[in-house]
Formats: structure tokens, C-alpha cells, sequence
């Protein structure tokens, strides 16, 4: 049993420290108790250790697919893609993995990267507009969807998925300027998803009232 002379509180278990007030607790003897708390201390060597595993497999396959693209070269630069693929489960894990960081953040940046890549790839092999037309509409149709059930779970969180919401539903509508623009592939999922995101923000704004107002604001200091 432990004892807190600054809380005057007896600590039915072996902790070092106080649980209130973090000061260093002192032994009172007598009877022993287990622990209330499971044991959160984590190895982080070995994680660093896999991670680095990773790194270098990951610096193995870049490599590789480098060298195998050069020497049967055949007019197709196939290891960008491998690449791409490998700096996009990067910096997209490492972002998801981040435990401080808001869920809605998370869904906006793998919606970004997952666009980018799959453009590259469009491009790669011969613009055939398919990434503009389908795949990135539907991400961001996902990723809208996505955020308004967050919404409603979570209504006491609402204004931390606010700016994040209206930043999905802007991008939502870019494939529209894309097709307006290269005038390839097909309109549906690009009509699709604009209407969703414009339907989005609409319905925010409406039923989010003053919260949203306050929430500009505040964030833009207007």
C-alpha cells in the first residue's frame, strides 16, 4: 500500500506515483493488493525495429522495380507506380496511426492521396480519364458520407469535423471542373458526386445554424 502525503491519500495498490497529483507516493507496508491498472508500458524498441525492417524492404522494392523496369524497359515507366504506391502506404499510415490527430482529418488526407494516386496511374498508362470520371468522384463520395456519420455519432464533436466536412465537399466538386476541362470519360459519377457534396454543405450549414457561423469565424477570425 502506497500513501500520498501531499493528497493525504492511501493508494491500495503498488503505484510510484500518485494518480491525482503525480507526486511521489510513500510505502505504508502492511497488506499487498494487485493492481487495479493493467501494465501500459510498451516496447517501442521493437516497434522502431519493425518499422525499420519495413523501411529497408520498402528501399529493397523501389530499387528493384527500378532496376527491372531499365533493363526491360518496354516504353512503359510501370516502376512509378510502385513507388508512388510505396510513399502513398507511408505517409498514409503514418498519418492514420496518429492518435491525436481528428478522424475526419484522416478520412480528408487519405481522400487527397488515394486522388493523387490514382491519377498518377491514369496518367501512367495513357489519359484515359477513367480516374477523373469514376474512382475520384466515388472517393470523395465515401469520404462525404463518411464525415456525416461521424456527424451523427458524434454530435457533441460536430464543430471538430466542421471545416473538414466543407473542405471534402469542395474537393467533391473538383472532378467536375477536371471533366469540364479534359472533356474525357463519363459525366455520371462526376454530377453524382458534386450534387452530394453541394447537398452536404447545404444541409450543414442549415442544421448546423449558428455553430457553423461561429465556427468560420472563430477560424477565420472574421
Amino acid at each position: 500500500m502506497k500513501y500520498c502525503n501531499k493528497c493525504q491519500l492511501e493508494i491500495r495498490d503498488d503505484s510510484i506515483v500518485c494518480p491525482l497529483c503525480k507526486a511521489v507516493t510513500e510505502d505504508m507496508g502492511g497488506e499487498k493488493f494487485e493492481s487495479y491498472y493493467p501494465e501500459t508500458n510498451i516496447d517501442y524498441r521493437k516497434f522502431h525495429f519493425l518499422k525499420r525492417i519495413f523501411l529497408f524492404l520498402s528501399v529493397v522494392a523501389v530499387l528493384t522495380s527500378v532496376v527491372l523496369n531499365v533493363i526491360f524497359y518496354n516504353g512503359f515507366l510501370w516502376s512509378l507506380i510502385t513507388i508512388a504506391a510505396i510513399i502513398y502506404l507511408w505517409v498514409g499510415i503514418s498519418h492514420s496511426l496518429g492518435h491525436h490527430i481528428n478522424i475526419a482529418s484522416k478520412i480528408l488526407a487519405q481522400s487527397i492521396l488515394g486522388s493523387l494516386f490514382i491519377v498518377l496511374i491514369d496518367f501512367l498508362v495513357g489519359y484515359r480519364g477513367w480516374s477523373v470520371s469514376f474512382v475520384i468522384p466515388s472517393i470523395f463520395i465515401v469520404a462525404d458520407l463518411a464525415v456525416v456519420i461521424l456527424i451523427l455519432v458524434n454530435r457533441m464533436d460536430f464543430r471538430n469535423y466542421l471545416l473538414y466536412q466543407f473542405a471534402i465537399a469542395l474537393l467533391g466538386m473538383f472532378p467536375t471542373v477536371l471533366f469540364l476541362i479534359t472533356r474525357i470519360g463519363h459525366p455520371a459519377m462526376v454530377i453524382i458526386s458534386a450534387a452530394v457534396s453541394l447537398l452536404t454543405l447545404i444541409g450543414t450549414t442549415i442544421l448546423g445554424d449558428k455553430t457553423v457561423k461561429n465556427e468560420i469565424k472563430k477560424r477565420f477570425h472574421f
